[in-house]
């Protein structure tokens, strides 16, 4: 067994997947000889915390990740993660690759599924590594949190299977399951609107143009209709805060499958008009949108990298 420990991590802002990611495969490295744990890179949603509680698992905390080897799940971009990266000695994930590189060769693994827990789940079923049922809770709620029960377009076949199999196998109404994540998510009652921009918000750059995006997934949008103006204001603050070129902020409605987007200025208003090829005013509806990473973030890409 190597004696120097890996820390195991998602992206900062971490959702379910990114949590679920990081435990079930720091117990996969410890299972195959390496010393490894899990951190979270900040605060973890309702939904997150509802998962870990269900399963009757501690929640992984956050460790000092400075000086440690990591590895690095649910993210491949220098904006997302902590740490140096210099120590980064393995990626496993599902999102697009971005320009992040070492100086030199580590283990990455990257393929296009619904979600890291489905990757999990491949790799170490490929290295003969067995799973108890916690382990398939978890990997089960990673899935159906991260694809919307199946919905979202990122979704594969392979994600589709490992459902109905872990359902099966626990026993779980995948229905009453997910109704009960997403009202877990869905509860911003004791957030501020700055809290939950920021709360599930990721970095970007295009062509030396830097992008935010920030995410809520909700079950109903009636806790964003008439606040336009204080989320607008709350915008342009994380805008100067973060000192990004354009902001967006995307309330998903995860049952109707649709996205409100929200715009904090003029620059950013055509900028959404143009890409997504609306003409009237925000917060633009944007019908059969539900996914940041493959229904919001490319159409913005485009224009930016004209």
């Amino acid at each position: 067994m190597k004696e120097e420990k890996i820390i195991v991590v998602g992206h900062k802002n971490p959702d379910t997947d990114s949590v679920v990611s990081a435990y079930v495969w720091s117990k996969v490295l410890s299972r195959l000889g390496d010393k490894a744990i899990a951190s979270i890179a900040g605060d973890t949603n309702k939904e997150t915390e509802l998962v870990f509680e269900k399963a009757g698992i501690n929640m992984p905390k956050k460790l000092d990740v400075k000086e440690a080897l990591l590895f690095l799940v649910d993210h491949n971009e220098a904006g997302q993660m902590v740490g140096n990266p210099e120590n980064v000695i393995g990626i496993l994930d599902h999102h697009n690759i971005s320009d992040f590189s070492t100086d030199k060769a580590i283990y990455f693994r990257n393929e296009p599924l619904g979600s890291t827990s489905s990757l999990i789940f491949k790799v170490a079923t490929e290295e003969g590594v067995d799973f108890d049922e916690k382990d398939i809770f978890l990997l089960l709620c990673g899935i159906i949190s991260d694809t919307l029960k199946l919905t979202s377009p990122t979704t594969t076949e392979y994600d589709k299977r490992l459902v109905d199999s872990f359902a099966e196998l626990l026993g779980e109404d995948v229905d009453e399951l997910a109704k009960e994540l997403f009202e877990a998510k869905s509860d911003l009652s004791d957030m501020s609107i700055k809290e939950i921009i920021k709360a599930d918000y990721k970095d970007y750059e295009f062509s030396g143009k830097k992008l935010g995006v920030g995410v809520a997934e909700v079950v109903s949008i009636s806790f964003f209709e008439e606040k336009e103006n204080l989320i607008t204001q709350k915008i342009k603050e994380i805008k100067k805060e973060k000192e990004v070129d354009h902001i967006f902020f995307a309330v998903i409605d995860v049952l109707n499958q649709s996205t409100l987007l929200f715009v904090s200025d003029q620059d950013d208003k055509k900028l959404a008009q143009e890409a997504f090829g609306v003409e009237d005013e925000p917060p633009f509806t944007l019908k059969g949108v539900s996914s940041r990473k493959k229904q919001i973030i490319p159409p913005i890409s485009k224009i930016l990298k004209k």
